[in-house]
């Protein structure tokens, strides 16, 4: 099973390297294996586009990115209490070659956010998301 990594940190990657180094040594992280970019610039990224893309590409109503080729169901769920890494494993050894999930952070920089500040109302209480997709 291979299991791809792809996330966002808010913050320089020195800071990055340092808090992977204290929360998760293990995955022994270096600065060879992150990038540094902008905010838009990561939006690029993740849709896939290839790494350098112009801006302008945001603006385009009728871009194609790599993951627009096929079409795909998405489903989610707020988490506000970790889920055991038993489960997690079990859940990954399950799941087909049409699946995807993705895990996304919540807390960090979104905690020092008031509700008030942004149209963002599932931060309250939820550690993370799961995204679900299915080809």
């Amino acid at each position: 099973m291979t299991i791809q990594a792809r996330s966002m940190f808010l913050g320089g990657t020195d800071k990055l390297l340092q808090l992977m180094e204290e929360k998760f040594p293990q995955l022994g992280l270096v600065k060879e294996d992150c990038l540094e970019m902008s905010w838009a610039q990561s939006d690029l990224y993740f849709e896939q586009f290839p790494i350098g893309a112009p801006l302008e590409t945001l603006l385009g109503r009728n871009h194609k990115s790599a993951l627009s080729k096929s079409f795909f169901k998405e489903k989610s769920d707020f988490v506000k209490q970790p889920i055991p890494e038993m489960v997690v494993a079990q859940v990954l050894r399950g799941r087909s070659k049409s699946t995807a999930m993705a895990f996304v952070a919540y807390g960090g920089q979104m905690n020092e956010i008031p509700e008030t500040e942004t149209p963002h109302p599932h931060r309250a209480g939820n550690i993370f998301i799961i995204l679900y997709m299915v080809d």
